[in-house]
């Protein structure tokens, strides 16, 4: 037999033991199947055991219903338990003093669902949802966002690569050959995202799944480290050396940071040709087979509760859970007790405000009697220090006229980011969202949200110290909308700044832990409960479609050898 020869002939020359070579032979003959494995589906073994699982998603909005999603297409049952009755794209404010009604978004901040674009794109939407006209015609697939500096300015595109290009060309006053090279290798630093990923998915158990990583990473991702933190901003850094050079005719300002934030695939474009917002928010796998949503945050959650609900699952509103108890630890069932009813399952998936998760997971342990591990990545809010706990705050401000006299988009969420002046740490972000309406009286309204530390908190007490914070954040906020729009500038006729949110972020505690900090879906003590957590290391419109991709796979036991398999099939 050539088996039995070359281990044989090996153990001659090589005086190795026959064992050895027998185990290497056949981790070799595994490898080569794993990855030879059809594309679209991952080596995690027989789907059978899939189609078995019972699992609670507890949450509603994006991250929820994308990880229920996942996890009904995957042949699992699923009960999706939403705490509010239904998810509105917004709120109106009416203030004593105000001279025009104010649109509150009701989703928090940072979500993707203030980017319904990216969303329909990533579900295959047959038409685009929302978008700037350029004179009479339509952008077609996308608008973005370009970043000069520290500041963001939305950017109309039209359809097709070329003509993208060209109207970011005219936008930043960049040479359109040195802009095509400096996105073409930013488009590679982006694809590095994938590294990122998979250090939230825990390793399998077994030495052959250590050995597919290890041999697939260093073969396909070289830039694993320089990749884990990266943000599209961010980004801007790696293509630098380009054009930053005595030959290149490209404008200085476009040298120092510009790049684009949120680019948007055509339907059907190769993967190489998309950019990292669109590649991160698709995440390569499982959109196939969703329901098309026609736009709008509202409608993009109702087309996947009616993918859950063609796969079998359910989806119930108005299901506040109480508690969450380990029972029958032969089957490692968990019973949950809400405001509708108790449940039974084996996968428990937390994907609402991140207080709340903490809450039911400490709870949880302490009944258990599972103490917390020191090296433990599932921390709580009191472990937290410094600028990591922010509350958000949102300012009203009204400016005299429409949208167009004040020369800003109309309806478009701006996301605005520098370093933090009131922190030392450097991966802590100064972040606002500006978005400016028309009102029916002539005025324009303007919400900024965004977190805020500790000191502008302090803003809201009644003594004098607090007003002059107070005022000190009414002028910074100023001043910045004054930078991204002259024409605001001094004209203001009424600026208000609500108190802070008690409840703050979805996933306060998670947004300034990045990179190998970063919060995972795996809970030590807990196998069979997860979280959807977003984490803001990566783009800012992706993070709550990944939180519910990665806790929605590691739900399923996928580890890192699968993911890295069929992304790597999908990137090829």
């Amino acid at each position: 037999m050539p088996i039995i020869k070359f281990v044989l002939l090996a153990c001659l020359l090589f005086a190795v033991h026959p064992v050895l070579i027998l185990t290497g032979l056949v981790m070799l003959q595994c490898l080569h199947r794993q990855m030879k494995a059809p594309k679209g589906k991952f080596t995690r073994g027989s789907l059978s055991k899939v189609s078995t699982i019972d699992a609670v998603v507890y949450g509603g909005g994006l991250r929820g219903l994308y990880t229920a999603a996942l996890l009904a297409r995957a042949g699992g049952k699923v009960t999706v338990l939403i705490p509010q009755s239904r998810c509105e794209g917004g709120a109106t404010a009416c203030l004593d003093g105000a001279p025009c009604d104010f649109i509150l978004d009701r989703c928090e901040f940072g979500q993707v669902s203030r980017y319904e674009t990216l969303l329909s794109v990533c579900l295959h939407a047959s038409k685009p949802v929302i978008f700037e006209p350029i004179g009479d015609q339509r952008t077609g697939w996308a608008h973005g966002v370009l970043v000069v500096g520290d500041h963001c300015h939305p950017v109309p595109l039209r359809s097709g690569a070329k003509a993208w290009v060209n109207d970011l060309s005219r936008a930043s006053g960049a040479d359109r050959r040195m802009l095509t090279i400096a996105l073409t290798q930013a488009i590679a630093v982006y694809n590095e995202l994938l590294p990122f990923v998979l250090t939230k998915i825990p390793y399998s158990a077994t030495l052959l799944c250590w050995l597919g990583v290890g041999c697939q990473r260093n073969e396909t991702i070289p830039g694993f480290t320089a990749a884990a933190c990266i943000t599209v901003s961010e980004a801007a850094s790696h293509i630098t050396h380009i054009t930053n050079n005595s030959s290149s005719p490209t404008n200085s300002h476009f040298v120092r940071s510009c790049t684009v934030y949120g680019l948007l695939r055509e339907e059907h474009a190769p993967i190489c040709e998309v950019s990292f917002a669109a590649w991160s928010a698709s995440v390569v796998h499982g959109i196939n087979g969703y329901h098309i949503p026609k736009g709008g945050i509202s409608q993009l959650c109702a087309s996947l509760q009616a993918t859950v609900q063609a796969n079998g699952g359910q989806v119930l509103t108005n299901a506040y859970v109480r508690a969450i108890r380990l029972r029958d630890h032969s089957r490692n069932l968990i019973h949950i007790a809400s405001t509708i009813g108790e449940f039974t399952t084996d996968k428990l998936v937390l994907a609402v405000d991140a207080i709340e998760c903490f809450r039911l997971i400490d709870r949880t342990k302490d009944v258990a009697g599972i103490c917390p591990r020191r090296n433990s990545k599932t921390v709580s809010p009191s472990n937290l220090k410094g600028p990591s706990i922010r509350q958000v705050v949102r300012t009203l401000i009204a400016f005299p006229g429409t949208c167009k006299d004040l020369d800003a988009p109309k309806d478009l969420p701006i996301f605005w980011r520098k370093q933090s002046a009131t922190c030392n740490d450097p991966k802590v972000l100064d972040c606002k969202t500006i978005t400016l309406r028309d009102s029916p009286n002539g005025v324009a309204s303007c919400v900024v949200e965004g977190p805020v530390s500790s000191l502008w908190v302090n803003a809201f007490g009644g003594n004098d110290t607090a007003t002059d914070t107070r005022n000190r954040l009414h002028n910074d906020i100023l001043s910045t909308i004054a930078h991204l729009f002259p024409l605001t500038r001094g004209r203001a006729l009424y600026i208000n700044t609500l108190a802070p949110s008690p409840r703050g972020f979805s996933h306060t505690p998670a947004r300034y832990l990045v990179g190998k900090d970063a919060l995972g879906p795996v809970i030590n003590g807990l196998s069979d409960i997860f979280l959807a957590l977003d984490d803001f290391a990566v783009s800012n419109s992706a993070g709550s479609v990944i939180a519910g991709y990665l806790a929605a796979h590691t739900a399923l036991g996928y580890t890192r050898a699968a993911i890295i398999s069929q992304l790597n099939q999908d990137l090829t």
